[in-house]
């Protein structure tokens, strides 16, 4: 930089040995010299303030700023212009934006010109303070950071809590969306600096607010349509990392569509060049992965170079089929094809290639589908032997018939033929050889495929074997041959030992020989299954009736079956089932007789079973509806006194109606409906029927309507997709914008009751009762406007025992009671024979709360109103660690006795499993001082999962292991614990389990131990091999390391994870919140006011660090609004 200066100088020297003798050393002496040069030239005070106005100013000020602070007029400035002794220094802009060259020049200027820069900062900041006059773009940017700088905090928490210095900061500045984020981060980093907890508070809420709001005014799309690229995709920084991805191939979809190409390329490279996570298809997040493969494949062209090799950081193999499937409607099959290619080859996954050859039929036999065919051709050589290989050789044989390549079709054959010699175990060849006849008789060529056939040494074949021969003799048509072939199936399935495998077996000679068209044949064998187990014979009549297309003496057939097997039966249950199957043959045969139901109906009297009859008058219901006979399906419906099938049948008629038109009656008809996520299910068969109409306004409304926001995602990305077939892509762009920008967050009402339990935790813990139970209050109103049953009976419980600890128990019993009311109201809407497992959890976390309160007898009540025995175990786990005593330890040493009874002998174990049953029950026993006793049910536990690895019973043993080990953590039997959670073959599982292990070593103030988990977590992380999944393992490894005092490597290892980040931060602060660590909770501020649900969270940890702060916290908890 003085380098710079001092040519400067020496261009306009007439004697350059004179100036550079008389020039000083060092920047700051040089400046010094030139001021005294300016001070010789006796400059006005105008530019004496000017230049000390830029020296003091932060960024750039404009030329309304400078007239008006140096009361310059335009020909000054003009005159200014003209100095070089003046602008030598300067950087201006179009005339009209002024700074120094560098900020080192405005710092050394400053310093030199002391108290004249002194009074050029009071004068620009009290300039600042009225911007509502003059709406300087440099007060609405710099204002805040000048107050920070001089501590002037109440003025600052003024401007950050301003809502018209908001709304200016986004008039003015557009193209900064990020600015108003910037102001009220300032005021939450000087509340932390002062430490004043309650306007920490304030300044999360009112962060996560103005995001909000910043993001329904104003989308990126919205920006960019605006004229400014560079605005939309600031405001799309602001989102976390997924939905930012949304929104980059959004906005280079629309600069493509507008012929923006260079744009579309340079916002693929910006993103490109991010650290980004795979999309993942798990429960919360399959609707990304939907958008970003949807939107992937509308951009795919923009560059040849990116694109192809792009796809690969946004998606894992299993998530590429679905970006494949995309390409393939948009009629993209050779970029399809490369997507598959990687697929097939390197991920070793099926990938159906008919669907992409079927793109080519319609073109015809050409260049174009030869070329396709035969790269399809060069993949599938590679494949073998898998077994998918003759599947990808039949695919393409088909499609060449298709097209009318009939004579490659053959030689495609011929060549499948050829490489199965090349198989050597016979029965892999012979089955093989029976696919690809299979595949021949599909596109007619039945002298081939009898030739095929003729070739097969059926010597030693297999049940399955014989089955699939028969059904490619029914194709070829040599009905002998496939009697012949069913009885071979039979004389083997006779002979099988194994019952279950027995009865599979003729389950499955009876659906094929109905799915070819031998419906006698296939009752006669569903006679022969009744002998065996009548168990099924429901199911699989009701297969036949709803596969196969049956025609009024099949239904009749079927009942008459149905009926001479019912009267074998003794079982009233699978009685009922054989009805139910009777009621839906009737219900097709009335159809077909377009409405006479009556004898359908009649039939249903003879259900004892309520579950069972409404099912079949569902059954009914649907076929009324079919034929639309509305009010007849609606009569029926209403005979079903279960609501929750009701519900279902309501929503099958609401279905029809929207199907044929009848929007209007279709909304009446769903407005009965009372289950929330079933009446969602009708909304969104009329809201689909609305797009399919072209009334896509209205289907978006709907969609805005629904609760749940992953039905909402995908209800708007399919009006988007409808939207595009017919040409109206803008509007799609629309629809998948606001399904981006669509909340995914629990109601406000929720985490504002959440934030002020939690808050009255904390004034309970310092003896302010009064208080405490004035805000629980506060939650409590709050609640009737909770709509999620599931959120409204998690603050009722924990206001429950929040009342229970202040004294005042008849009030808390009260809100038990309402909390179980309403999971009994729920419960009303089941199968009283089945187990909703949204309703155990809730009865589940009534009785934990019920535990915590202190309420024994209550909590005894609430555990036989839970269906599943791990999950009153848990209930009782818990109420042993309330430390019982007396009559009250008897009485819960026989509940334990009887659950462990029940749990043995349960035949739920996928729902149910006695080894996570045992567990609770052994943490109990721990509790009560039984440790031997306690260590013999671990045992027994580990017992029953070592028998089902060795039996190799499909109930995830790692999953169960992971459960002992945690058990035995909590109960301080760590050496255990850490023991079993060796065992774990999984890495991914291995981590999460040490997860939680520390989590009650870090309870317990064990450091040692501690570290020893830490240690046995990273070495389990490398034991995973999907990169997914070690990334998500990071957000395990962080939490233990914040655990175990690590502070700057969990900050670090937060930092490598990158979905969720936020979210892992606030979970971090818990641990600190623990150890009462306040500097490190105020390091994650800023995070953790991205969303509400996160800064409600940090409100309620800063009660907790700030007891003396509590009431003040809550008082802005409870008085804050969200406009």
């Amino acid at each position: 930089l003085y380098l710079h200066f001092l040519i400067d100088d020496l261009r306009q020297a007439e004697d350059v040995e004179q100036v550079l003798a008389k020039t000083p050393p060092g920047f700051e002496k040089y400046v010094e010299q030139q001021l005294e040069r300016l001070d010789e030239l006796d400059l006005p005070e105008q530019r004496w303030q000017f230049f000390a106005l830029l020296a003091v100013a932060k960024g750039v000020l404009e030329k309304e700023d400078i007239k008006r602070l140096t009361q310059m007029r335009d020909r000054q400035l003009r005159q200014l212009h003209q100095s070089w002794q003046v602008t030598r220094w300067m950087q201006i802009t179009e005339g009209k934006f002024y700074a120094f060259a560098h900020p080192l020049l405005a710092t050394t200027f400053a310093s030199q010109l002391g108290d004249d820069a002194e009074d050029a900062l009071h004068h620009l900041i009290d300039y600042c303070g009225q911007w509502e006059d003059h709406h300087s773009s440099y007060a609405l940017r710099y204002y805040t950071e000048h107050l920070k700088d001089l501590k002037k905090w109440e003025e600052l928490y003024a401007i950050a809590r301003d809502e018209e210095f908001f709304m200016a900061q986004q008039q003015k500045l557009p193209d900064e969306p990020d600015l108003p984020l910037k102001t009220v981060q300032t005021a939450l980093l000087g509340a932390a600096k002062e430490d004043k907890a309650e306007k920490m508070a304030e300044f999360l809420l009112v962060h996560a607010h103005r995001l909000k709001q910043i993001n329904i005014q104003e989308s990126p799309l919205d920006a960019l349509r605006l004229g400014s690229l560079e605005g939309a995709l600031k405001l799309a920084e602001q989102y976390e990392i997924e939905r930012c991805i949304l929104w980059y191939l959004l906005l280079t979809w629309e600069l493509k569509d507008e012929g923006r190409w260079e744009e579309a390329q340079e916002t693929l490279k910006k993103l490109q060049q991010k650290d980004l996570p795979y999309f993942s298809r798990n429960w919360g997040t399959d609707w990304q992965v939907g958008y970003a493969a949807y939107l992937f494949a509308y951009i795919f062209e923009v560059s040849e170079e990116t694109c192809p090799t792009f796809h690969q950081k946004l998606f894992l193999g299993s998530n590429r089929h679905l970006f494949c499937n995309f390409l393939i409607e948009r009629g993209e099959p050779k970029a399809a094809l490369k997507i598959a290619e990687e697929i097939i080859l390197e991920h070793k996954q099926f990938f159906p290639l008919s669907s992409i050859l079927e793109l080519q039929s319609d073109k015809g036999n050409n260049q174009e589908s030869k070329a396709i065919f035969a790269k399809a051709l060069e993949i599938t050589r590679k494949t073998f032997p898998r077994r998918d290989w003759v599947l990808y050789m039949g695919d393409i044989a088909k499609v060449q018939m298709a097209v009318g390549q009939r004579e490659e079709a053959k030689a495609t054959f011929v060549e499948a033929i050829e490489t199965v010699q090349e198989i050597q175990n016979q029965k892999s060849r012979m089955s093989t050889l029976i696919d690809i006849a299979d595949f021949q008789a599909d596109v007619r060529l039945f002298s081939d495929a009898s030739e095929t056939l003729q070739g097969i040494d059926m010597q030693g074949a297999s049940e399955d074997s014989w089955i699939a021969l028969a059904e490619v003799q029914a194709k070829i048509g040599t009905r002998e041959q496939v009697v012949t072939s069913f009885n071979r199936a039979k004389q083997i399935a006779w002979n099988i030992e194994d019952k279950v495998n027995q009865e599979n077996t003729f389950y499955t000679i009876a659906s094929t020989q109905a799915e070819i068209g031998e419906l006698a044949d296939a009752l006669e064998t569903t006679k022969e299954l009744a002998s065996l187990n009548p168990q099924s014979i429901g199911g699989i009549l009701l297969n036949f009736i709803n596969k196969r297309k049956c025609d009024n003496k099949d239904f009749t057939a079927v009942i008459e079956t149905a009926s001479i097997i019912y009267e074998k039966i003794q079982s009233p249950f699978y009685k009922a089932k054989i009805i139910k199957a009777i009621v839906a043959a009737q219900v097709k045969k009335s159809q077909q007789c377009q409405g006479d139901f009556a004898e359908a109906l009649r039939i249903t009297n003879l259900f004892n079973d309520q579950t069972l009859k409404a099912e079949a008058l569902i059954i009914i219901a649907k076929g009324q509806a079919e034929l639309r006979l509305f009010d007849q399906a609606l009569k029926t419906a209403s005979m079903i006194e279960i609501q929750k099938y009701k519900d279902q049948a309501l929503v099958a008629i609401v279905q029809e109606q929207a199907t044929t038109g009848q929007l209007e009656d279709s909304f009446i008809t769903g407005s009965h409906i009372q289950k929330q996520c079933t009446r969602e299910d009708a909304l969104l068969a009329i809201a689909k029927a609305d797009a399919q109409s072209k009334n896509f306004s209205r289907a978006i409304r709907i969609a805005n309507r629904l609760f749940n926001p992953f039905t909402r995602f995908k209800l708007l990305k399919s009006i988007a997709a409808i939207q595009v077939e017919v040409n109206q892509v803008k509007g799609a762009r629309n629809t998948l914008a606001i399904g981006i920008n669509s909340s995914l967050m629990a109601e406000l009402s929720y985490q504002q009751a959440l934030a002020l339990v939690n808050v009255a935790k904390a004034l309970l813990a310092v003896s302010q009762n009064e208080k405490g139970l004035a805000y629980s209050k506060n939650a409590y109103k709050i609640v009737e406007e909770i709509n999620e049953p599931s959120k409204k009976i998690d603050i009722l419980a924990y206001l429950g025992k929040i009342y229970a600890k202040a004294g005042q128990r008849n009030e808390a019993i009260d809100i038990f009671t309402k909390a179980i009311d309403i999971v009994k109201n729920l419960e009303k809407q089941t199968s009283p024979n089945s187990v909703d497992l949204s309703i155990v959890k809730l009865f589940t976390t009534i009785g934990i709360w019920q535990t915590r309160a202190g309420e024994f007898d209550i909590t005894l009540e609430t555990v036989h109103m839970i269906k599943l025995t791990k999950d009153k175990a848990l209930v009782l786990k818990n109420l042993a660690q309330s430390h019982p005593d007396g009559e009250h330890r008897e009485r819960l040493k026989i509940a334990l006795t009887t659950v462990y009874e029940n749990a043995l002998s349960s035949s739920h174990w996928l729902l149910d499993h006695p080894a996570t049953t045992l567990s609770s029950i052994a943490v109990a026993r721990m509790a009560l001082g039984d440790r031997e006793a306690a260590l013999a049910t671990f045992a027994e536990a580990c017992e029953l999962v070592k028998q089902e690895k060795t039996k190799k019973i499909n109930t995830n043993p790692d999953y169960l292991l992971s459960t002992i080990a945690i058990a035995q953590a909590e109960a301080g039997e760590t050496s255990l614990a850490s023991e079993n959670a060796e065992k774990i073959e999984d890495g991914f599982q291995q981590v999460a389990t040490f997860s939680d292990i520390a989590l009650f070593q870090s309870s317990k103030g064990d450091q040692g131990e501690l570290l020893k988990t830490l240690n046995a977590a990273l070495k389990a992380k490398e034991k995973i091999s999907d990169k997914r999944k070690q990334l998500d393992a990071l957000w395990w490894i962080a939490e233990i390391q914040a655990m175990a005092g690590q502070v700057e490597q969990a900050f670090r290892t937060a930092e490598k994870v990158l979905t969720k980040r936020n979210q892992l931060l606030c979970h971090i602060v818990t641990n600190f919140t623990q150890l009462k660590n306040k500097d490190n909770v105020k390091k994650i501020l800023i995070p953790c006011a991205y969303s509400f649900d996160t800064a409600y969270g940090m409100c309620g940890c800063l009660a907790y660090l700030y007891p003396e702060k509590a009431e003040k916290v809550a008082k802005i908890v409870k008085e804050f609004s969200v406009s």
